[in-house]
């Protein structure tokens, strides 16, 4: 299994709650939640704490997170 790969999904300013995912307590890939929610937790995710960067705009910040993690993979 490639050691970069993950699941992840990030949830900037709630307004959406996280969908836990019981296939990753059997899957080898891990789970990652990246939140500026201090009191957000998971039983099947690792909630990673991130600094939203325009946190008028939480849609916006969301799409950044992930495609930072995008571009970091090419």
């Amino acid at each position: 299994m490639n050691a970069r790969s993950c699941v992840y999904t990030a949830l900037i300013g709630n307004y959406e709650k996280l969908n836990e995912q019981p296939v990753a307590r059997q899957s080898g890939i891990p789970f990652i939640c990246l939140t500026d929610d201090p009191k957000l937790s998971s039983e099947t995710w690792r909630i990673v704490q991130v600094s939203p960067l325009f946190r008028a705009d939480p849609v916006r910040c969301q799409r950044l997170l992930k495609l930072g993690s995008l571009l970091d993979n090419q």
